[in-house]
């Protein structure tokens, strides 16, 4: 069931667009009414925040590098932001690696 606001919105969008029929002008879709959506991080980022927690758990950047079978040159572009596209396979291999250390697991 959809809540008090959430119903607010589709009962006046409806009025709006009725209106707007009647004006023969058209209403924006509701992206432009609400603003942007979210957006997941990039390959790049997640990359970057998972080499921050491991280094935040104590894991230097060789030690990530030699464990994701990666260059340690590769390692720092990610984690500072200057490498634009990785490969998924370099992030796979970080992500792969990351979830292994993660605490808790």
């Amino acid at each position: 069931m959809a809540s008090s606001s959430g119903l607010a919105f589709i009962v006046l969008r409806r009025v709006l667009r009725r209106a707007a029929d009647a004006l023969a002008f058209p209403i924006p879709p509701a992206r432009f009414i609400l603003g942007p959506m979210p957006r997941e991080p990039s390959p790049q980022q997640r990359a970057a925040l998972m080499i921050e927690a491991l280094e935040a758990g104590g894991v230097s950047r060789s030690e990530i590098a030699r464990a994701a079978h990666v260059s340690r040159n590769t390692v720092w572009r990610l984690a500072s932001g200057e490498a634009r596209q990785p490969a998924c396979e370099t992030v796979e291999r970080i992500e792969k690696l990351f979830n292994a250390r993660r605490p808790g697991r």
